[in-house]
């Protein structure tokens, strides 16, 4: 957790106070983990709340404006459009678009779903209310960050350039009540998995953690779950290394085991039955499908398919990462890593789970971002 800040506001602006009464002007250092499952950003601490800028929406849109309510303020809230193509960004939309495409990462719709999270924490008091300019850090997976020894330095680019370009982007309530369009003064793109990898050796300012130092004497393994795929990555010590042929991508994520869970509920009702997806993801939580007093068990299948994954998880590392002997350990990270959790220390007990491994990436972004790229001097120049 990052150490407390001292800042000020001044004609509605925010200046941090350094430890010599220097004052500097507040921009956000932001780490967005762009996920098919979830949005989630990370950001050191509010400067005037000391509380952790930590928030996170379902990467769920749908193609138009599809909602519609008595209060305009409802509607236009979750409506972003990004250069006259509108979105309706919410948990509720009925028929979301499917994150899991080869062009999700520099669509419109992945954009669309990064400034929706953004006006939302602001709104929420997460994120503080600026002039909305942003010093970014996102991620690519493993498979695509790397283009055989080397940076896929043509993707990696085309990223950066990706939210730094001139695109009219706007949330509609945000447009109504005159607030500033989210503007991406500089974006690092980094590897997702040696970003969970620094996460769990720094600190958000720069130092050890309590594992660190063996962490990067040794090097570790890192399993990154999260909504399309499962990646592993295994760094050399120092963290700036990792073995090509320990390195691998399987096409097996959170949104797989959903989608397996639906196909088996739909089979225990009868085939043509409908799927709800809010009673699914009910039932995901409690293993009961359907509404109270009229619901069906679905406990055992959820127990399964999460047991299922999990082995094959265990069976994708062992090959990959193998026993992890030669390392300082192996990382669990991303949704996936807290959603399976108790399976996954069935199967490999010696796991390192961070807290919040969901936020790893984030996190990790961050800290890159600040520390390796110094990001930060930026925001002061």
């Amino acid at each position: 957790m990052s150490t407390k800040t001292n800042a000020v506001i001044e004609d509605g602006v925010i200046y941090l106070i350094d430890e010599h009464g220097n004052k500097s002007e507040y921009v956000h250092l932001l780490g967005i983990d762009d996920g098919h499952s979830h949005i989630k950003i990370y950001g050191g601490l509010h400067p005037l709340t000391n509380e952790p800028i930590i928030f996170k929406i379902p990467s769920k849109a749908a193609i138009g404006i599809t909602l519609t309510s008595d209060k305009q303020d409802n509607v236009d809230g979750q409506v972003v459009s990004v250069n006259q193509n509108s979105f309706t960004v919410s948990d509720i939309v009925t028929h979301p678009i499917d994150t899991r495409t080869a062009d999700y990462p520099l669509s419109d719709f992945n954009k669309a779903l990064i400034h929706q999270c953004l006006s939302l924490a602001e709104r929420k008091g997460i994120l503080p209310t600026t002039d909305r300019r942003v010093f970014a850090a996102t991620g690519l997976p493993v498979e695509l960050f790397y283009s055989g020894p080397g940076r896929n330095t043509s993707l990696i680019q085309n990223k950066i350039d990706f939210l730094k370009n001139e695109d009219q982007v706007y949330n509609h309530l945000d447009e109504r009540q005159g607030r500033n369009q989210f503007k991406f003064i500089e974006h690092e793109v980094f590897c997702e998995a040696q970003a969970a990898y620094f996460d769990a050796c720094m600190t958000d300012e720069g130092g050890l953690t309590e594992i660190g130092a063996d962490l990067l004497e040794f090097g570790a393994g890192v399993l990154d779950i999260g909504g399309r795929t499962t990646d592993c990555l295994v760094s050399a010590p120092g963290g700036q290394t990792f073995y090509r042929e320990r390195t691998k991508t399987l096409e097996l994520g959170v949104l797989t085991l959903f989608d397996n869970i639906r196909e088996r509920i739909k089979h225990k009702l009868g085939n043509n039955a409908t799927i709800n997806n809010k009673f699914l993801e009910k039932a995901i939580r409690t293993g009961q499908y359907g509404l109270t007093g009229n619901s069906i068990d679905v406990s055992d299948i959820i127990a399964e398919e999460k047991l299922t994954m999990a082995n094959n998880i265990k069976n994708f590392s062992d090959k990959n990462i193998g026993d992890g002997n030669d390392l300082a350990g192996v990382i669990c990270v991303g949704g996936g890593a807290t959603f399976l959790k108790k399976e996954l220390q069935e199967c490999m007990p010696n796991l390192i789970f961070v807290d919040d491994s969901e936020f790893a990436n984030a996190r990790g972004f961050y800290k890159m971002a600040r520390h390796i790229y110094a990001l930060q001097e930026k925001t002061a120049s």
